[in-house]
């Protein structure tokens, strides 16, 4: 009888643990593909793909990419130039960054970035600091 009363409790431990471990199971997958969503959400943010194209864009057209250290960023603007038919279908931002230039010393740059609807880079205009 007390073997029968052991081996009872062992099964219902054992029910119990597996229980635990899927209902773990469970909400880690669960929270683990919310943490995911959120992190996509964060990516789709018009900043987020204008800035991703601006890397881009420096990554194709600076001399020395390894030497890119962003130093700031404003906000994404909407163009409000009313001389064209086309205000408000662009986006504007400026970055301010420091690499090496032909001759291997630093330098400091500010440059306007227009962008499509597609936050594409399009013209990128270097400011006088």
């Amino acid at each position: 009888m007390a073997k029968q009363a052991s081996s009872s409790k062992n099964a219902t431990a054992g029910i119990v643990l597996i229980s635990l471990f899927c209902v773990f199971g469970w909400w880690c997958n669960k929270s683990c593909n919310e943490a995911k969503q959120e992190v996509v959400a964060e990516d789709a943010k018009p900043i987020n793909q204008a800035k991703h194209n601006v890397r881009k864009y420096l990554l194709e057209n600076l001399k020395d990419y390894s030497s890119y250290e962003a130093i700031s960023w404003s906000d994404l603007l909407q163009d409000t130039d009313k001389t064209e038919n086309t205000a408000g279908d662009y986006y504007i931002i400026y970055h301010k960054y420091r690499a090496k230039n032909s001759f291997g010393a630093y330098e400091i740059t500010t440059q306007r970035f227009l962008f499509d609807k597609e936050y594409n880079v399009m013209v990128a205009t270097t400011m006088q600091n």
